[in-house]
């Protein structure tokens, strides 16, 4: 009886935390804010950067929509590296890296040695909090194209905002990063490394499985489809929290559950969850 009040206590201590979490990332994500009309836009020789403005939060305001600004770049790259913060993205493949965002939007993108990088802002500037659950207004999303074909790497790194990644692309390996928000990445082709970590947020996946994945998951979920590949050529290290997995139909969950699948196999897969849900499915 004591042993079981003591796992209780456990399991009441963590959801309190969790709680608390959950309740001061949704306050700082209930501000809002808009940008001052002023600022300038300047077009370099290697992209455009649109210098940093006075941003305020006033509860309640909505902001118009700015004016997009597209702008063609020339170059070549074998890696993709986008470090979005709080704005959202969409990727998809064409015939020349270009980038569609908001005319006022703080965000860099460049070539830096054999790799196209596009950084948006920092995930805050300067706001006044209010209370409440509520999207940061106005525009905030871009369009990023690139030339389609196979790349070295994709590392993709999102905060509070979303990201689609259309079909037409591969890479060698791939790295994504989620914090609080979406990343949803179709029909991309995957050849030595997947990695995907998502916070609180979600990642979906569909595409050809690479020799090497690895799943990671805080409170959030991750939803994965591999395509060719079967569940015997994998070494599968499971390991689940509060959570739980799905791998092809099989269920894992409870506390504390560590498993070693089909130890030897020549590639390697790795799932990790804590108080969310990895579901994978092999096709």
């Amino acid at each position: 009886m004591k042993k079981f009040c003591k796992i209780c206590t456990i399991v009441g201590l963590c959801l309190l935390v969790a709680g608390a979490a959950v309740f001061g990332a949704g306050f700082a994500a209930g501000a809002r804010r808009f940008t001052l009309p002023t600022g300038l836009l300047t077009v370099n020789q290697d992209g455009v950067s649109l210098l940093r403005k006075t941003v305020v939060t006033l509860p309640g305001y909505q902001p118009e929509e700015a004016a997009l600004v597209s702008h063609v770049l020339q170059g070549e790259a074998k890696n993709l590296r986008f470090d979005l913060g709080n704005i959202s993205a969409t990727v998809k493949a064409g015939t020349a890296f270009a980038v569609e965002a908001p005319e006022g939007m703080e965000i860099t993108y460049r070539f830096e040695g054999d790799t196209f990088q596009v950084t948006g802002p920092d995930a805050v500037d300067f706001a006044i909090f209010n209370f409440g659950f509520s999207s940061i207004g106005g525009n905030n999303s871009i369009v990023i194209t690139v030339p389609a074909g196979e790349y070295e790497n994709i590392d993709i790194d999102l905060g509070t905002g979303d990201a689609l990644v259309e079909a037409g692309l591969s890479c060698k390996n791939l790295h994504v990063e989620a914090g609080m928000g979406t990343v949803r990445l179709k029909g991309l082709d995957v050849a030595d490394v997947c990695a995907l970590k998502g916070g609180m947020g979600r990642i979906e996946f569909a595409g050809q499985g690479a020799c090497e994945i690895s799943l990671e998951c805080g409170m959030g979920e991750i939803v994965a489809a591999f395509s060719g590949i079967q569940a015997g050529d994998y070494e599968t290290a499971l390991s689940c929290g509060m959570g739980s997995i799905v791998l092809d139909g099989q269920r894992f969950s409870g506390m504390g559950v560590d498993t070693l699948m089909n130890k030897g196999a020549a590639k390697k897969m790795t799932l990790d969850c804590g108080m969310g849900q990895i579901k994978v499915e092999l096709r």
